[in-house]
Protein backbone atom coordinates (compact mmCIF):
# COMPACT_ATOMS: atom_id res chain seq x y z
CA UNK A 1 0.00 0.00 0.00
CA UNK A 2 1.28 3.20 -1.18
CA UNK A 3 0.00 6.02 1.12
CA UNK A 4 1.28 9.74 -0.20
CA UNK A 5 -1.53 11.59 1.86
CA UNK A 6 -2.94 9.94 5.01
CA UNK A 7 -5.07 12.98 4.32
CA UNK A 8 -6.55 14.69 6.90
CA UNK A 9 -10.50 15.47 6.74
CA UNK A 10 -12.08 18.48 5.24
CA UNK A 11 -13.51 20.65 8.28
CA UNK A 12 -17.14 22.48 8.59
CA UNK A 13 -15.02 25.55 7.92
CA UNK A 14 -13.09 24.51 4.91
CA UNK A 15 -10.31 23.70 6.74
CA UNK A 16 -8.55 20.63 6.98
CA UNK A 17 -8.77 19.29 10.97
CA UNK A 18 -5.73 17.50 12.68
CA UNK A 19 -7.82 14.44 12.89
CA UNK A 20 -6.70 11.77 10.26
CA UNK A 21 -9.39 10.26 8.18
CA UNK A 22 -7.40 6.98 7.73
CA UNK A 23 -7.29 7.04 3.65
CA UNK A 24 -4.50 5.29 2.40
CA UNK A 25 -3.70 5.06 -1.50
CA UNK A 26 -2.66 2.77 -3.70
CA UNK A 27 -0.12 3.50 -7.19
CA UNK A 28 -2.33 2.22 -9.32
CA UNK A 29 -4.65 4.71 -8.13
CA UNK A 30 -2.87 7.21 -10.00
CA UNK A 31 -2.28 5.20 -13.15
CA UNK A 32 1.56 5.12 -12.46
CA UNK A 33 3.89 3.21 -10.88
CA UNK A 34 4.81 3.97 -6.94
CA UNK A 35 6.76 7.14 -6.67
CA UNK A 36 4.20 8.87 -9.32
CA UNK A 37 2.70 11.91 -7.92
CA UNK A 38 -1.16 12.04 -6.98
CA UNK A 39 -3.51 14.25 -8.65
CA UNK A 40 -5.16 17.37 -7.29
CA UNK A 41 -8.97 16.58 -8.47
CA UNK A 42 -8.76 12.88 -7.28
CA UNK A 43 -7.57 13.90 -4.30
CA UNK A 44 -10.08 16.32 -3.34
CA UNK A 45 -12.80 13.88 -4.56
CA UNK A 46 -11.33 11.64 -2.49
CA UNK A 47 -11.89 13.98 0.44
CA UNK A 48 -15.68 14.55 0.26
CA UNK A 49 -16.20 11.36 -0.31
CA UNK A 50 -14.66 10.81 3.49
CA UNK A 51 -17.01 13.62 4.25
CA UNK A 52 -20.06 12.81 3.01
CA UNK A 53 -19.39 9.76 5.61
CA UNK A 54 -19.27 12.04 8.27
CA UNK A 55 -22.44 14.61 6.84
CA UNK A 56 -24.97 14.30 9.44
CA UNK A 57 -22.98 13.39 12.70
CA UNK A 58 -19.77 16.30 12.55
CA UNK A 59 -20.13 17.54 9.37
CA UNK A 60 -22.66 19.98 7.94
CA UNK A 61 -24.94 19.19 4.36
CA UNK A 62 -24.56 22.57 3.82
CA UNK A 63 -20.70 22.64 3.83
CA UNK A 64 -21.11 19.50 1.50
CA UNK A 65 -22.69 21.52 -0.67
CA UNK A 66 -20.02 24.21 -0.43
CA UNK A 67 -17.00 21.43 -1.35
CA UNK A 68 -18.92 19.87 -4.07
CA UNK A 69 -19.38 23.43 -5.68
CA UNK A 70 -15.36 24.09 -5.63
CA UNK A 71 -14.66 20.63 -7.05
CA UNK A 72 -17.06 21.32 -10.19
CA UNK A 73 -15.40 25.11 -10.36
CA UNK A 74 -11.86 23.33 -10.42
CA UNK A 75 -12.79 20.76 -12.66
CA UNK A 76 -14.55 23.43 -15.19
CA UNK A 77 -10.95 25.56 -14.92
CA UNK A 78 -8.87 22.30 -15.24
CA UNK A 79 -10.56 21.37 -18.27
CA UNK A 80 -10.84 24.95 -20.02
CA UNK A 81 -7.73 26.26 -19.31
CA UNK A 82 -5.30 23.25 -19.20
CA UNK A 83 -6.87 20.86 -21.34
CA UNK A 84 -7.12 18.08 -18.95
CA UNK A 85 -9.27 15.92 -16.91
CA UNK A 86 -6.94 16.49 -13.64
CA UNK A 87 -3.41 17.70 -12.89
CA UNK A 88 -0.97 16.18 -10.76
CA UNK A 89 0.16 18.47 -7.83
CA UNK A 90 4.01 19.19 -9.46
CA UNK A 91 1.92 21.19 -11.73
CA UNK A 92 0.48 23.56 -8.90
CA UNK A 93 2.31 26.90 -8.99
CA UNK A 94 1.37 30.47 -8.20
CA UNK A 95 0.00 31.18 -12.17
CA UNK A 96 -2.12 27.94 -11.46
CA UNK A 97 -3.70 29.93 -8.12
CA UNK A 98 -4.06 32.78 -9.59
CA UNK A 99 -5.52 31.97 -12.87
CA UNK A 100 -8.23 29.83 -10.83
CA UNK A 101 -9.03 32.92 -8.18
CA UNK A 102 -9.37 35.20 -11.04
CA UNK A 103 -11.40 33.30 -13.04
CA UNK A 104 -14.08 32.30 -10.23
CA UNK A 105 -14.42 36.06 -9.69
CA UNK A 106 -14.24 37.25 -13.55
CA UNK A 107 -15.74 34.56 -15.37
CA UNK A 108 -18.17 33.27 -12.45
CA UNK A 109 -18.52 36.09 -11.32
CA UNK A 110 -18.19 35.41 -7.63
CA UNK A 111 -17.46 38.00 -5.39
CA UNK A 112 -13.56 38.73 -3.14
CA UNK A 113 -14.54 36.89 -0.23
CA UNK A 114 -16.40 34.09 -1.84
CA UNK A 115 -13.68 33.45 -3.80
CA UNK A 116 -11.64 33.63 -0.74
CA UNK A 117 -13.31 30.97 0.85
CA UNK A 118 -13.70 28.41 -2.26
CA UNK A 119 -9.71 28.44 -2.63
CA UNK A 120 -9.09 27.62 0.87
CA UNK A 121 -9.45 23.89 0.29
CA UNK A 122 -7.17 24.23 -2.29
CA UNK A 123 -4.93 25.70 -0.20
CA UNK A 124 -5.55 23.10 2.28
CA UNK A 125 -5.04 20.14 0.19
CA UNK A 126 -1.58 21.55 -1.40
CA UNK A 127 -0.30 22.21 2.50
CA UNK A 128 -0.93 18.74 3.02
CA UNK A 129 1.31 17.84 -0.18
CA UNK A 130 3.82 20.12 1.01
CA UNK A 131 3.73 18.89 4.69
CA UNK A 132 4.14 15.37 3.45
CA UNK A 133 6.64 15.85 0.60
CA UNK A 134 5.03 15.31 -2.20
CA UNK A 135 5.97 18.85 -3.17
CA UNK A 136 8.96 20.71 -2.81
CA UNK A 137 7.52 23.90 -2.89
CA UNK A 138 4.28 25.16 -1.71
CA UNK A 139 2.88 27.56 -3.82
CA UNK A 140 1.05 29.49 -2.12
CA UNK A 141 4.12 31.14 0.21
CA UNK A 142 4.04 33.89 -2.35
CA UNK A 143 0.04 34.21 -2.88
CA UNK A 144 -2.10 35.96 -0.99
CA UNK A 145 -6.03 36.61 -1.55
CA UNK A 146 -7.85 38.68 0.83
CA UNK A 147 -11.81 38.74 1.47
CA UNK A 148 -13.69 41.90 1.48
CA UNK A 149 -14.41 42.67 5.85
CA UNK A 150 -17.97 43.45 5.37
CA UNK A 151 -19.41 45.46 8.45
CA UNK A 152 -21.12 42.94 10.11
CA UNK A 153 -25.05 43.83 11.15
CA UNK A 154 -25.62 43.69 14.80
CA UNK A 155 -28.50 44.97 17.04
CA UNK A 156 -27.95 47.94 20.00
CA UNK A 157 -28.79 47.47 22.82
CA UNK A 158 -31.88 49.60 22.72
CA UNK A 159 -32.82 47.80 19.44
CA UNK A 160 -32.43 44.63 21.42
CA UNK A 161 -35.15 45.16 24.17
CA UNK A 162 -37.59 46.81 21.42
CA UNK A 163 -37.47 43.21 20.14
CA UNK A 164 -37.98 41.79 23.39
CA UNK A 165 -40.79 43.44 24.55
CA UNK A 166 -42.37 43.66 21.03
CA UNK A 167 -46.18 42.32 20.84
CA UNK A 168 -46.29 39.41 18.47
CA UNK A 169 -48.83 37.70 16.22
CA UNK A 170 -48.81 34.33 15.29
CA UNK A 171 -46.69 31.48 16.51
CA UNK A 172 -44.01 31.73 14.13
CA UNK A 173 -43.43 35.04 14.18
CA UNK A 174 -42.86 34.58 18.04
CA UNK A 175 -40.87 31.40 17.62
CA UNK A 176 -38.29 33.38 15.24
CA UNK A 177 -38.22 36.16 17.58
CA UNK A 178 -37.37 34.11 20.86
CA UNK A 179 -34.82 31.92 18.99
CA UNK A 180 -33.06 35.33 17.96
CA UNK A 181 -33.10 36.46 21.26
CA UNK A 182 -31.86 33.25 22.79
CA UNK A 183 -29.31 33.44 20.30
CA UNK A 184 -28.12 37.37 21.31
CA UNK A 185 -27.95 36.10 25.10
CA UNK A 186 -25.40 32.90 23.83
CA UNK A 187 -24.02 33.38 21.02
CA UNK A 188 -25.26 30.05 19.91
CA UNK A 189 -25.80 29.88 16.27
CA UNK A 190 -28.84 28.46 14.63
CA UNK A 191 -27.55 24.80 13.70
CA UNK A 192 -26.34 24.63 17.55
CA UNK A 193 -29.66 25.96 19.49
CA UNK A 194 -31.33 23.59 16.73
CA UNK A 195 -29.25 20.80 18.66
CA UNK A 196 -29.14 21.56 21.88
CA UNK A 197 -30.63 18.97 24.26
CA UNK A 198 -31.18 19.03 27.77
CA UNK A 199 -27.98 16.59 27.98
CA UNK A 200 -26.09 19.82 27.35
CA UNK A 201 -27.52 21.44 30.49
CA UNK A 202 -25.48 21.66 33.19
CA UNK A 203 -26.20 23.23 37.03
CA UNK A 204 -23.20 24.32 38.54
CA UNK A 205 -23.47 26.89 41.62
CA UNK A 206 -27.36 27.41 41.17
CA UNK A 207 -26.36 28.45 37.74
CA UNK A 208 -27.60 26.63 34.49
CA UNK A 209 -24.63 26.10 31.81
CA UNK A 210 -24.88 24.71 28.01
CA UNK A 211 -21.86 22.90 27.64
CA UNK A 212 -21.06 21.00 24.23
CA UNK A 213 -19.31 21.73 20.87
CA UNK A 214 -19.83 24.03 17.87
CA UNK A 215 -21.23 21.65 15.03
CA UNK A 216 -19.24 23.51 12.65
CA UNK A 217 -15.54 23.95 13.88
CA UNK A 218 -15.95 21.10 16.70
CA UNK A 219 -14.30 23.61 19.36
CA UNK A 220 -15.81 23.37 23.12
CA UNK A 221 -17.91 25.55 24.89
CA UNK A 222 -19.41 26.62 27.90
CA UNK A 223 -22.22 29.26 27.98
CA UNK A 224 -23.80 30.49 31.42
CA UNK A 225 -27.73 31.25 30.59
CA UNK A 226 -28.69 34.79 31.98
CA UNK A 227 -31.98 35.91 32.98
CA UNK A 228 -33.75 36.34 28.97
CA UNK A 229 -31.72 33.23 27.66
CA UNK A 230 -33.03 31.01 31.08
CA UNK A 231 -36.53 32.35 30.26
CA UNK A 232 -37.06 31.29 26.78
CA UNK A 233 -35.20 27.56 27.33
CA UNK A 234 -37.79 27.28 29.88
CA UNK A 235 -40.52 28.47 28.39
CA UNK A 236 -40.35 25.83 25.01
CA UNK A 237 -38.48 23.31 27.05
CA UNK A 238 -42.47 23.18 29.17
CA UNK A 239 -43.59 22.46 25.57
CA UNK A 240 -41.46 19.70 24.29
CA UNK A 241 -41.13 18.03 28.24
CA UNK A 242 -43.80 15.08 27.36
CA UNK A 243 -41.84 14.86 23.82
CA UNK A 244 -39.51 11.74 23.35
CA UNK A 245 -37.50 13.72 21.03
CA UNK A 246 -34.45 15.28 23.59
CA UNK A 247 -34.20 18.55 21.76
CA UNK A 248 -35.12 22.22 23.43
CA UNK A 249 -36.57 23.44 20.28
CA UNK A 250 -38.47 22.97 17.45
CA UNK A 251 -36.44 25.19 15.03
CA UNK A 252 -38.38 24.73 11.60
CA UNK A 253 -36.50 25.61 8.22
CA UNK A 254 -33.64 28.08 8.45
CA UNK A 255 -34.81 30.06 5.54
CA UNK A 256 -38.68 30.14 6.89
CA UNK A 257 -37.37 31.42 9.78
CA UNK A 258 -35.06 33.92 8.77
CA UNK A 259 -38.06 35.56 6.13
CA UNK A 260 -39.98 35.83 9.67
CA UNK A 261 -37.99 37.30 11.33
CA UNK A 262 -37.74 40.24 8.91
CA UNK A 263 -41.08 40.73 9.58
CA UNK A 264 -40.29 41.25 12.76
CA UNK A 265 -37.36 43.63 12.85
CA UNK A 266 -40.12 45.52 10.64
CA UNK A 267 -42.27 45.23 13.48
CA UNK A 268 -39.79 46.59 15.74
CA UNK A 269 -38.99 50.11 13.53
CA UNK A 270 -35.87 48.78 13.44
CA UNK A 271 -33.87 49.84 9.56
CA UNK A 272 -31.25 47.44 9.24
CA UNK A 273 -30.59 44.15 7.26
CA UNK A 274 -31.28 41.83 10.03
CA UNK A 275 -30.73 37.51 9.35
CA UNK A 276 -30.72 35.41 12.06
CA UNK A 277 -26.19 35.21 12.35
CA UNK A 278 -26.45 38.89 13.13
CA UNK A 279 -27.50 37.53 16.93
CA UNK A 280 -24.26 36.35 17.23
CA UNK A 281 -22.61 39.67 16.47
CA UNK A 282 -25.02 41.25 18.65
CA UNK A 283 -24.05 39.11 21.35
CA UNK A 284 -20.24 39.06 20.88
CA UNK A 285 -20.45 43.11 20.37
CA UNK A 286 -22.39 43.43 23.29
CA UNK A 287 -20.36 41.34 25.23
CA UNK A 288 -16.93 43.11 24.13
CA UNK A 289 -18.63 46.83 24.79
CA UNK A 290 -19.63 45.56 28.38
CA UNK A 291 -16.23 44.00 29.60
CA UNK A 292 -16.09 40.47 28.50
CA UNK A 293 -12.35 39.58 27.13
CA UNK A 294 -11.88 39.04 23.52
CA UNK A 295 -10.51 35.38 24.95
CA UNK A 296 -13.58 34.72 26.71
CA UNK A 297 -15.84 35.85 23.72
CA UNK A 298 -13.83 33.51 21.48
CA UNK A 299 -14.43 30.85 23.38
CA UNK A 300 -17.97 30.99 23.70
CA UNK A 301 -18.53 31.55 20.14
CA UNK A 302 -16.30 28.32 19.33
CA UNK A 303 -13.77 30.00 17.17
CA UNK A 304 -11.24 28.07 15.85
CA UNK A 305 -8.90 31.08 16.20
CA UNK A 306 -9.14 34.39 17.76
CA UNK A 307 -8.90 36.32 14.93
CA UNK A 308 -12.56 35.49 13.38
CA UNK A 309 -13.74 36.40 16.65
CA UNK A 310 -11.72 40.08 16.24
CA UNK A 311 -13.79 40.52 13.33
CA UNK A 312 -17.02 40.89 15.57
CA UNK A 313 -15.31 43.42 18.02
CA UNK A 314 -16.96 47.03 17.77
CA UNK A 315 -15.94 50.04 19.35
CA UNK A 316 -19.10 51.66 19.85
CA UNK A 317 -18.95 55.54 21.17
CA UNK A 318 -20.40 54.41 24.53
CA UNK A 319 -17.79 51.96 24.74
CA UNK A 320 -15.08 54.64 24.01
CA UNK A 321 -16.91 57.43 26.47
CA UNK A 322 -16.61 54.66 29.74
CA UNK A 323 -13.28 53.95 28.51
CA UNK A 324 -11.97 57.40 27.99
CA UNK A 325 -13.82 58.13 31.90
CA UNK A 326 -11.69 55.29 33.58
CA UNK A 327 -8.78 56.11 31.96
CA UNK A 328 -8.88 59.74 32.98
CA UNK A 329 -10.09 58.39 36.25
CA UNK A 330 -6.65 56.48 36.66
CA UNK A 331 -4.47 59.02 35.64
CA UNK A 332 -5.87 62.54 36.54
CA UNK A 333 -4.27 62.40 40.09
CA UNK A 334 -1.25 62.64 38.64
CA UNK A 335 -1.20 64.85 35.95
CA UNK A 336 -4.42 67.22 36.12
Amino acid sequence: MNSYFHFNNLFTDFTISSESCGITYDSDDYGGKRGSLPFLLKEYEREIEYFKTRTGKDRSFSTLKKHESVLKHLEDFVIRYRGKKDISFSELDENFISDFCNYLMDECKLSRSTAWVYHIPLKRLTAVAFSRGIIKNNPFALFHLAPDVKARSFLTESELQQMMNVSLKGKVPNLARDLFVFSCWTGLSYVDIKNLTREQLVEHKGDLWIVSKRQKTNKPFQIKLLEPAREILTKYEKKRRRCKDPHIFKTGCYNYLNDKLKDVVRACGIDKKISFHCARHTFATMALNNGMSLESVSQILGHSSIKTTQLYARITISKLENDFSVFHENIKDAFF
